[in-house]
């Protein structure tokens, strides 16, 4: 009977150690995701989940060959355009392209996409191309080419440099943290200084209509929050205090005094 009584405590030890081992990694997931994807590009991120953060990814890419203008070369008649369509340093590698967003599946690397009337364009795994035409083909913008990209794992440290220490940012950790001083400092002392007031005449002070008041207060309280800030807010954006910070302050301390005189 011993034996039985033990291993019956120990496995419920394990159910337990189990169970609370799964909530925590419920709740580290979010957190996890969050990390790994601020090291990630904007490019990768949208193409692909933080879990798959080490492994390649494969997107579709809107890429333009150099201004002709500036970087075609002439062969006797011929006028060619060459270049990489990543630029230099690229790691990236194409599998599929094509001239046109109707079939961006048209051709492999290293194969000619003939274009009409003698204009042809080229391009391999790596980005290179080779663009050939006439004077007047290549000419105006860069021909267009939509590739299948490979793309290897990618971490920068980018956005947090954005965020911390881009002055052209006009988003910037800072500058939230100066909204939140800005708005929760001020959107907590008002409330609670009126309602210290308030609650010493509600539970104290005898005044002919003091029941009612507190019934419509109590009242206020069942009504969800979530209810009451659009009204709230279509008020004070129609008495013209809405876009300011005073404001703002004003309906975020009228909204919490009755949490705050019963609370």
């Amino acid at each position: 009977m011993d034996g039985i009584v033990e291993t019956k405590s120990s496995l419920k030890k394990w159910v337990v150690r189990i169970a609370v081992a799964l909530l925590v990694a419920v709740w580290l997931a979010p957190t996890l995701g969050l990390f790994v994807s601020s090291f990630r590009t904007r490019d990768q991120i949208s193409v692909s989940g933080w879990w798959s953060a080490f492994l390649a990814t494969e997107q579709i890419q809107r890429l333009r060959a150099d201004d002709p203008d500036d970087f075609r070369r002439a062969d006797g008649e011929v006028f060619t355009v060459s270049g990489n369509l990543f630029g230099e340093g690229a790691s990236r590698k194409i599998t599929l392209w094509g001239t046109s967003s109707r079939a961006i599946d048209a051709y492999v690397p290293g194969e000619v996409a003939d274009l009409g009337d003698g204009e042809s364009i080229t391009v391999q795994a790596n980005g290179d191309y080779v663009w050939r035409g006439n004077d007047d083909q290549l000419s105006g913008r860069g021909q267009r080419v939509f590739a299948t990209v490979r793309a290897p794992p990618e971490f920068t440290l980018q956005n947090y440099h954005w965020m911390l220490f881009d002055k052209t940012n006009p988003h910037s950790l800072w500058q939230a943290l100066l909204n939140t001083l800005i708005m929760a400092i001020p959107s907590t002392i008002i409330p609670i200084t009126i309602a210290a007031f308030a609650a010493y005449a509600l539970a104290w002070m005898n005044y002919r209509g003091r029941g009612l008041l507190i019934a419509a207060v109590v009242a206020g309280l069942a009504v969800p929050p979530n209810i009451a800030l659009i009204p709230i807010l279509n008020l004070h954006i129609d008495i013209g205090i809405g876009k300011s910070f005073l404001g703002m302050w004003l309906a975020h301390s009228a909204f919490t005094l009755p949490f705050a005189i019963f609370l």
